[in-house]
């Protein structure tokens, strides 16, 4: 389900890059494509095309029979569905989001599981904490690794800065190239639309769940300039600049933020803080004074929490085969909705929503 807002074009990743990309240079990030200036790029992890009508027009089995997603709806009126559209097979969060930033499919990209095996690659110098094998002296002369580009590759999983970032250790090697760590944005096959942006001189910026969506980055590394990867497997903790979050929540599950209906909105609106001071201008936390990326956006993942969740006697899902929220998917349904309408006041303050191109989307859909 992708839906494109403010302009009625039909754009396939690649082609949003080169709507940015014309004539433009670092001295002349302002270059527009009929009047458009910025592309904000939107991933609600899991939510289907039904969920989005539903949302937005109605179901006779929620809230009277209208709409429950005004900010969506808001966007609608002036967009175009693209039912063109398909997850990728396979289907899960690493395919899909490469998809999104490349245009490809698994085969194209690589890119068919975030664990994969490669039998060109040798293991890691350390077994990871997830147990791949892993030894200084495996390479060159092993060949062949599983490949773990989820949060076992951070420094400390359960530091949700990630302890800092990747750890090379815990990456593949290539034999071919003195045994150097193999990065997701090395292991990339193609290129990416922010990695076209970036070169042409734009600036660029994106969040997502696992500093191995370093990805995004394209094989040159540089593709985003501003890059955000909270750990949503760490530990839940306080997050002092996220009303509302300043302590834990949902203090009965603290050893990640997808084991609760609440804590998983904090977590995505640590993102969604980070996209309003963007479009502010600023880097993702505030700190400085930078410019408006001429392509940016984030992941939600609420509501896949929202479908898939069961705890505390609470189940997330539906309710019957119109997709009717549960009461707690609704819930979840609701924030990001609330959430996209944050960073629609802040684009109208700042006097940029109207040459501003929301691209809604789903990286991929989520299993009842």
């Amino acid at each position: 389900m992708t839906i494109h807002f403010r302009n009625k074009l039909l754009l396939t990743a690649l082609s949003l890059a080169a709507v940015l990309t014309p004539l433009a240079s670092a001295q002349t990030n302002s270059i527009s494509y009929n009047g458009i200036d910025r592309v904000l790029l939107i991933s609600i992890d899991g939510m289907h095309s039904l969920d989005f009508i539903n949302c937005t027009k109605g179901i006779k089995t929620v809230n009277g029979g209208a709409g429950y997603c005004p900010n969506l709806a808001q966007l609608a009126q002036t967009g175009v569905y693209y039912q063109q559209a398909f997850a990728p097979k396979p289907s899960d969060s690493f395919p899909g989001s490469s998809a999104l930033a490349t245009g490809g499919s698994p085969r194209t990209t690589g890119f068919y599981y975030d664990v994969s095996y490669d039998r060109s690659l040798s293991p890691p110098a350390y077994t990871t904490p997830y147990g791949i094998t892993g030894g200084p002296g495996l390479c060159p002369s092993v060949k062949g690794t599983q490949v773990g580009f989820d949060e076992e590759i951070d420094n400390d999983l359960t530091k949700i800065d990630g302890g800092g970032g990747i750890n090379p250790n815990y990456l593949p090697r290539d034999p071919k190239n003195n045994c150097a760590p193999v990065y997701p944005h090395s292991f990339l096959r193609v290129n990416t639309m922010f990695e076209v942006v970036s070169a042409s001189g734009r600036y660029t910026a994106w969040s997502d769940k696992h500093p191995a969506y370093d990805f995004y980055q394209g094989p040159s590394g540089t593709g985003v300039t501003d890059f955000f990867s909270p750990e949503i497997n760490s530990l839940v903790v306080g997050l002092p600049s996220v009303p509302g979050c300043t302590s834990v929540v949902d203090t009965s599950h603290t050893g990640a933020w997808t084991d609760s209906f609440q804590n998983i909105q904090c977590y995505d609106t640590f993102k969604v803080q980070a996209i309003i001071n963007e479009i502010d201008g600023k880097l993702h936390d505030g700190s400085r004074t930078t410019q408006v990326p001429a392509l940016f956006g984030m992941n939600f993942q609420a509501v896949s929490v929202g479908q898939k969740l069961s705890t505390g006697g609470v189940t997330g899902g539906y309710l019957d085969s119109v997709g009717t929220p549960s009461p707690s998917l609704l819930n979840e349904i609701q924030f990001v909705d609330t959430a996209i309408g944050k960073m629609i006041t802040e684009l109208k303050a700042q006097g940029i929503y109207s040459s501003t191109m929301f691209v809604i989307t789903a990286k991929h859909g989520q299993s009842p």
